[in-house]
């Protein structure tokens, strides 16, 4: 299915663009936020984003497959926003790694602060987070002593307890997937509030 978006060689010249939903995520600032990709040719791109963005700006577009693209508004329509791209795609390149699945929504990681709760057969063992997707976490474990493909419980402030089992594990750090994907609302809605709090803080500090 072929859509319509801008030309990187000119704004007013439309170009053949691929129809998909693909999430993605948006960097600006020092902000990251989850996005879906609903059209993407080798020059732009059309994202839904509830991130406030303004005409002109700069932005990093990551898809799953850890790809990072540079690009800039060009036009915004909430929730839909137009991106140019710095540079041109491969975008045959990144569509045949897509159907041979050469990646997966796992690698649209969030970095991510503050302290977690894991239950092991109801006793709690506290870790850090270090980062957070849809579908897992890693954190930084203050005792060592959990082991790969174990199950247990994980607590992360402000989402709910979340069924998790131990994925890999390598200098304190582990790896998590979760038994039940985050919904890409409840996610998006986490990292607004993580955010709000960092401002919060520096607002507190000056």
């Amino acid at each position: 299915m072929l859509s319509r978006s801008f030309s990187n060689s000119s704004p007013q010249e439309p170009a053949a663009s691929i129809a998909m939903l693909h999430v993605a995520k948006l960097s600006t600032d020092g902000r990251e936020a989850l996005c879906v990709v609903h059209g993407l040719a080798s020059r732009d791109a059309t994202v839904r984003t509830s991130l406030p963005l303004q005409l002109g700006q700069s932005v990093r577009l990551t898809l799953r497959s850890g790809c990072d693209l540079d690009a800039t508004v060009v036009a915004s329509h909430t929730p839909k926003i137009y991106l140019m791209f710095k540079q041109a795609i491969p975008l045959p390149k990144l569509l045949a790694e897509q159907r041979r699945g050469n990646h997966t929504l796992e690698s649209v990681r969030f970095a991510a602060t503050g302290s977690a709760i894991l239950y092991r057969d109801g006793q709690p063992l506290s870790c850090q987070l270090v980062d957070i997707s849809l579908f897992g976490a890693r954190i930084r474990l203050e005792e060592s002593n959990v082991a790969a493909d174990e199950a247990l419980q994980i607590h992360i402030p402000d989402l709910l307890i979340q069924e998790a089992t131990i994925r890999w594990k390598e200098d304190g750090d582990a790896g998590l997937s979760f038994r039940h994907s985050l919904g890409y609302n409840q996610l998006e809605r986490w990292l607004d509030i993580q955010h709000d709090r960092a401002v919060m803080r520096r607002q507190q500090v000056r």
